[in-house]
Formats: C-alpha cells, sequence, structure tokens
C-alpha cells in the first residue's frame, strides 16, 4: 500500500498496489466492479476508467440502471434464521416489496427486484444474483403474489429492525444468548421502575 494521507479521523488514506505495481482500485474500475466515488478523488484516470467500463457495459455497467452504493447504505439488514422455511419467509418478505407498497400488481413484475432478474432468464441480468442457501419452492411467484398475514408482519419486522433472531421463541433465546443478541429480545427504552 502507499500511503497518500490521513483523514480527518486520523485514519490512512493510500492506495492498493498489486504486485506488478498496477492501483487495484483502477483495476476494480476498469472491471466494472467499483464506482468512482466523486465526492473523495478527482483521479481523471479513474473518471476515464469509469466511462470505458460503462460503454463497455463491463460488471455493474451490465445493469440497465445500475445503482450507487452510497444510495442503498444503511438499508442492509442482517439477523439470524433458524430454518429453510424461516429463511424463505424473510424472501418473501423482501421479494414482496414493491408489491406490498402497491407499486406493481404482480411481485414479478418490479424490474429492480432480484425476482424479476431470476424470471428473465437472462445470464447478463442474474450476474450479480447469489444463488440461496437451499431451493425456491416451485409455486414460489405465486407464494409471493399471496398476501401475508398481519401476524407474520409483525414478527418479521421485529427481527428487520432490531436484528432479532427470526424462529421459534426458544430458539431465539438460545441463539440470541450464544450471539449476544439479548438486547434484541427485550422491550426499548428504559426498564420501568419497580
Amino acid at each position: 500500500m502507499q500511503v497518500v494521507d490521513r483523514d480527518r479521523y486520523g485514519r490512512t488514506v493510500g492506495v492498493v498496489l498489486l504486485r506488478d505495481g498496477r492501483s487495484l482500485s483502477h483495476e476494480l474500475v476498469r472491471a466494472g466492479l467499483a464506482w468512482m466515488y466523486r465526492r473523495y478523488t478527482n483521479d481523471q484516470s479513474l473518471s476515464d476508467l469509469e466511462e470505458e467500463a460503462r460503454v463497455a457495459r463491463r460488471g455493474l455497467w451490465a445493469d440497465p440502471e445500475p445503482v450507487p452504493p452510497w444510495e442503498c447504505q444503511g438499508r442492509f439488514k442482517s439477523f439470524p434464521v433458524q430454518t429453510d422455511e424461516h429463511f424463505l419467509t424473510v424472501a418473501r418478505y423482501v421479494e414482496r416489496n414493491a408489491l406490498r407498497a402497491k407499486l406493481v400488481r404482480r411481485a414479478e413484475d418490479w424490474r429492480w427486484s432480484s425476482l424479476w432478474r431470476r424470471e428473465q432468464r437472462d445470464g447478463k441480468l442474474r450476474v450479480f444474483l447469489s444463488e440461496w442457501p437451499v431451493g425456491r419452492p416451485s409455486n414460489w411467484v405465486w407464494r409471493l403474489n399471496q398476501p401475508e398475514t398481519a401476524a407474520e408482519l409483525e414478527v418479521l419486522r421485529c427481527s428487520v429492525q432490531r436484528g432479532r433472531p427470526f424462529g421459534n421463541e426458544r430458539w431465539q433465546g438460545r441463539i440470541a444468548t450464544r450471539l449476544g443478541l439479548e438486547s434484541t429480545l427485550r422491550a426499548r427504552g428504559r426498564p420501568k421502575r419497580s
């Protein structure tokens, strides 16, 4: 790494160099695997490489409407799930978002979803999708278009908002203790005085 500067927090700012002396940042941008973040650099060569990748539709630029990572930050959620069926419940919740918000009539019509990309059966559109840890049921699209119950939504939203393990109550307690997530099981706010 070639040290360039220190930021206002005292962190090292540098350029990561490959063994042959090329810049890792330049190679990632050239391949379409990274965006140039103009807020922190005005490197014209990075800008040129990004434009070259965009024109050649390499990597993320293969997407007709790529979304910059800084527009998604803060929306990522993570929590443990107990079983394959619990995983499918979470995946269903995610893939129904546009339908639940009444942005489309069918879940598979939302062009910015993983479901839409999978349904197109176009390798270029599926390049950014990971395989699921479980198989999708054969009636998956039909299941997505069926509404969740209020109870399903309430339990799942609690896990999404608090990072609470998603599963049956006994398993939640056990896994929360094991992973140090006990606070996700308690009510928010200060404990009431006794």
